[in-house]
This record gives C-alpha cells, structure tokens and sequence, in this order.
C-alpha cells in the first residue's frame, strides 16, 4: 500500500527538492534527480498490479469533514491515466532539461512540472469529489503559472488570465453540481454516487428526474471550460505564448483531458439523461468548427492547437457513445499529441524560434529525425491505418454509421468532414515544413540556421513515437475492440477507411480545378473578393475572439454603469449617508445653526481657560525661579562671609 503512494506521490516530492534545494543541486543535477525520480515512479505504478480488472481503494487520514477522506481510487480508469500522464511528464521533463538549457529559471520550471503532473494524478485517482476538485484547481493554478513562464511578454500575461477565467466558468459549475449531489444524494464518494444512481436508473427513474439532468449538465458545463469545447475554447489555442513542453504536457496528459476524464469516471450517470445528445451535438460543432480553423491557420503550434480541440470534441462524442471507446481515444491520443509538440518545438527549436510555417520548407535534409517523428504523429493524428489514432477514430465514425435515425446521421457526417479536415491539415505541416522546396526568408535566411535537436529531445520524440505507431494495436483489446478482424481476406484496417482518403484525394483535386475555372471566370473579381473573405474569416476564427472581446468589453461598461454610477455613486449616495446629512442639513438648518454657535461659544471658553491656564503656570514657574535663585544667593553670600 505505501509502495502505491510513495509512487504516485513522487512528482510532488520532486517539486520539494527542485523548489528548496534546486539551486544547491544546479542545473544538471536537478535534471538528473527529477529524471530518475519521475523514472522511479512510472515503474513502481507499472509493478504495483493496478492494470488488472479489480478496483483498489486506499483511504488516508480524513480531513475537512467526517465523510471525506483522503485516498486513491486505483481502478483500471485511473491507472491507464496515471500511466499516461507519468510516461509523458517523463518525456517532456527529459526533452525540457535542453530545450529550456537557455532560460535561468529552468530548476523553477522543471518544479512547475512536476506539480503539473502531481497534481493531475490526485485528479484521476480520487476517490471523491472533493480530493477530485483539489486536483482539478490544481491543475488550473499551474497552468496558470507554467503559460505565463515568460512573465515578461504582454501575450504571455494576455493567454494566461484568458486561460485561468475561462477555467474559472467551468469550475464555477463544478461546485454547483457538487452542491447539489450533495444535497440530492448525500454522498461524495464515486463510486457510491454512481451505484445510487444506477439504483435510480433499475427503479425506471430515468429521463424525468429534473434534478438529474441538471446535475449532469452542471458536470459537462465543467468539462466544457477544462477541455475547451464550444464556446469556452478560445483559451486553448492562446495558451501557445507558453513553452513549447508546456504545450505538449498541457494538451496531451493534464489540463484539457481533465474534462473529459470528468465525463468518462460519470459516463454511466450522464448517459442516462437527454443531457447526452446536448453532449454530442456539442462535441461533434467542436471537433468540426475546430479542425476547420486549424486548416487556415499558419503558426504551426496553432494549428497543433486547434487540432486538439477538435480532437477533444471527438473523444466528448465517444464517451457518450462508449466510455470505454472514449478513453481509449484519450489514451491513443495522448502519445501522438505530445510527439506532434515536442517535434514542433524542434523545428522551432532549429529554425531560431520561427513558427510561421510559410517562411519553412524543405527541412526534410535538415532535420531527418525530426521529420520522422512529425510524419509518425501527423499520420497518426489523421487516422492512418495500422498507427494508435487509426483504432480509436475509426470505431467512433464506424458507431456512428451503424447508428440509426437522422442524429446519428449528422453526427456522422459532422465528424466524417472532422476527419478529412484533419487529414488536410496535417498534410500542410508535412509538406510546408519539410517538403516544400521554397523557403521565404524574413531578414535572414533561415536555412543557415538550421540544426537537428540535442540527444535528449530526440530521446524522449522517440519514445512518444514508439507508442504512437504501436499502442493503438497493442492494448486495443483492454477496451473490448475487436482487433485485426477480417472482411472477405482483406483487413478492415484498410478497407474501411479507404472511402475517406478517396474524398481527400477528391477535395484536393476539385480545390485546384476550380481555381483555374474561378480565374477565367467573368465573375472574377466578386469570387477572389468573397474567397478571401472567407478565408480571412475562417483564419480569424469567424469572429469569435472579436465577440468574445466585444462582449466583454459590453460587460465591463454595464458594470461600471450600473455598480458605480448607478449604484455606488447613486442610490447609494442618494438614500445613504451622503442623503441623510443632506436631508438633516436642510431641514434642521435653524437648529444646526444655533448648534454651531454654542459649540463656538464652548470652544472659544475652552480655548481661553486653556490660555489662562497655561499663563498661570508660566506665572508660578516664574515665581518659582525666581525664589530658588535668590535662595541660591543667599546661601553663596553666606559661604564667602564665613571664608573671610
């Protein structure tokens, strides 16, 4: 049992030593114990037998009430996450001790990791929902602190306070909801939550339990601010300003997996409830919206960024169709996300900090290792056959088309167009970055500058895409997947999504048809003026950060209208203090008049006693001086009398 704590409990112990003896250690050797330390701690989770079928709780010593205790939930869900988290915090803390070599903080930002990540594992394997909200405030502090690493650059302190208010929405709804299974069940451990209400569920209470559905819209709400789904998702690709480890942790094992974690450990309470196809329908907007903005964008974190929310969006519809399938996705994507960033922190890292994918190309020579491990990962991303993200999307859209009705339907062609975009998107990295012959040079070449990453970055790109080419096929079975199965002697892994990449092949070629057509066209210059404001729209997010801007700037303005001017400097003042002395003055003004002059009577009285008084004791002080000194004669008369 204490070998289970001490080995989740390892990266918080990590941040003591970096943060209070990080300096006494140096550079190297807070690398050294954080590394071998973080080592430690996956291969104590990885021998503790937590991949079995068996759920272990572990209570600790209660605190803050008599019904909440502090302990570990070491079911299968919660230890396939901490094995996610821990492998790639050990990878990105490797990869940051060189990419950070040049920062003077980088003992401090290791630390940060560290917390990043002890705080995520308290996250996935609470027992309650209380230690639950511990680490999901956690992880938003941390956040919080890792994306404005660079304090100094105005975008940094810009992303960092959008990140922590959005978050903040969402948790705002995650203590409603707490409030009310409290009040609804009187419970906050998990697992009883959810057998009460499977036990609603056998008595044919579902659908018209209203408390029900609210709790469950108050727990997506939740999920919609942490994993940036519709509407509270302009935080996530903004928190690019922070470094690019940062990035690859926070989008592929912690901050934004943590909302739809909350959705996979209460999928058998949500998916009882018509909350569910509000759930979908809002996954299925996010992945589509986001995957076509990710397209029209030309910073390559930024379109890493988007590609995650749509990604996100995806794996919310999968958990209401199967937790399970939910999770798996999560777990594929997790590998390929980290590998994505950490390969693109080394172009950036090669290329002297350029991100503008139009001023790259042809890196392919210069870069090989690198280039490899973006192709694994873009490839995966896109749901190539026979790598991690092929398994997990293609049973999602393949539930999907088996699925009948007009919902399943839309969702299906939602996520079918999802995927294309992300195949689209991922080809642009590829050959704007690596393949492309022509390079645009801004002030200097950037060619001359061009290095392959150090031992250790490459170290840990390898290791992720190792687990992005084989993790998909190898654990496919522990979430009830069929496998390699079959159809006619032909693998299904190639038959079925053959479809897609034909209507990608298609769209290419349409695109660059019309374009010639568009040119000879006598509507010319109408189409090129609607084409490029579509795609100007398309680039800027349709408008969405201006709304977001707009309306906040809307809000601030009624606040300062209605608390100060109307409250604060008006009825306040007008019904407060200020209008009772107004009213008193001119009512009572006879009587306040009359109460100034004997005031002024008593103060004048007062002053001249004061006056008299201290003449008098000047007066006696005088006396008394002048009676010691003729004594003080006297008396030295006397003595020169009698010396005579």
């Amino acid at each position: 049992m204490h070998t289970v704590w001490f080995s989740l409990y390892l990266p918080f112990l990590i941040f003591l030593v970096l943060g209070i003896w990080g300096r006494f250690c140096g550079r190297t050797g807070a690398a050294l114990i954080g590394g071998c330390l973080l080592f430690i701690s996956l291969v104590g989770v990885l021998l503790s037998g937590g991949y079995g079928l068996t759920t272990l709780a572990i209570f600790g010593p209660v605190w803050i009430v008599h019904l909440v205790d502090w302990g570990l939930l070491f079911d299968p869900i919660g230890i396939e996450m901490v094995g996610l988290i821990l492998t790639i915090l050990l990878c990105v803390f490797v990869y940051s001790t060189e990419y950070m070599s040049h920062d003077p903080y980088l003992i401090r930002f290791l630390a940060y990791l560290s917390l990043f990540g002890f705080f995520m594992i308290v996250l996935v394997t609470a027992p309650n929902l209380v230690q639950l909200f511990v680490g999901w405030e956690g992880v938003g502090v941390v956040s919080f602190l890792l994306i404005n690493f660079w304090w100094m650059r105005l975008e940094a302190n810009r992303s960092a306070f959008k990140a922590m208010v959005f978050n903040r929405i969402g948790d705002s709804f995650y203590l409603v909801a707490l409030v009310g299974i409290i009040v609804t069940y009187g419970t906050v451990d998990v697992e009883n939550l959810l057998f009460l209400d499977f036990t609603l569920v056998l008595d044919g209470d579902v659908g018209n339990n209203v408390i029900r559905e609210l709790l469950a819209f108050g727990l997506f709400l939740a999920a919609v601010g942490k994993s940036a789904q519709i509407g509270l998702h302009a935080w996530l690709p903004d928190a690019m300003e922070g470094p690019t480890p940062v990035s690859s942790l926070l989008h592929s094992a912690t901050m934004v997996t943590a909302g739809v974690f909350l959705l996979v450990r209460f999928s058998g309470m949500i998916s009882h409830t018509y909350v569910m196809l509000l759930i979908m329908m809002v996954g299925g907007v996010t992945a589509l919206v986001n995957a076509l903005w990710g397209f029209f964008q030309w910073d390559l974190k930024k379109i890493i960024a988007f590609s995650t929310c749509s990604q996100l969006g995806l794996m919310v519809v999968a958990v209401m169709i199967d937790a399970n399938l939910g999770l798996y996705h999560l777990l594929n994507h997790g590998f390929f996300k980290a590998l994505l960033f950490l390969s693109a922190g080394s172009v950036i890292h090669g290329v002297a900090n350029e991100q503008d994918v139009r001023r790259m190309g042809g890196l392919f020579n210069y870069l090989p290792i690198t280039a490899c491990c973006m192709l694994i990962g873009s490839v995966a991303l896109a749901g190539f056959p026979f790598l991690s993200g092929f398994y997990s999307k293609e049973r999602i859209l393949f539930s999907l088309a088996s699925s009948s009705g007009w919902f399943g339907v839309l969702l299906y062609t939602m996520l079918l167009l999802t995927s294309i975009f992300t195949i689209l998107y991922s080809v642009k990295i590829i050959i704007g970055v690596f393949w492309s012959t022509t390079t645009r040079v801004s002030g200097f070449s950037v060619l001359e500058l061009v290095h392959e990453s150090p031992l250790c970055m490459l170290a840990a790109m390898l290791i992720l895409a190792f687990f992005a080419l084989v993790f998909g096929f190898g654990v496919e079975g522990w979430f009830g997947g069929p496998g390699r199965l079959a159809f006619n002697f032909i693998p299904l892994e190639i038959v079925y999504p053959s479809y897609k990449w034909f209507l990608v092949i298609l769209l290419v070629y349409l695109a660059y048809s019309w374009r010639s057509v568009l040119r000879r066209s006598i509507f010319r210059i109408n189409v090129s003026q609607f084409i490029t404001l579509l795609v100007w729209g398309l680039s800027n997010r349709l408008g969405f950060i201006s709304l977001y801007r707009c309306t906040a700037g809307w809000l601030l303005r009624q606040g300062y209208t209605v608390s100060f001017l109307l409250l604060d400097r008006g009825v306040w003042e007008l019904y407060g203090p200020t209008g009772i002395v107004r009213v008193c003055v001119k009512h009572f003004n006879q009587m306040l008049k009359l109460q100034w002059v004997i005031l002024s009577y008593y103060l004048l009285e007062f002053f001249f006693l004061l006056i008299m008084l201290g003449l008098g004791l000047f007066w006696g002080f005088g006396i008394i001086t002048i009676l010691w000194l003729g004594l003080l004669l006297m008396q030295n008369s006397k003595t020169i009398k009698n010396t005579i």
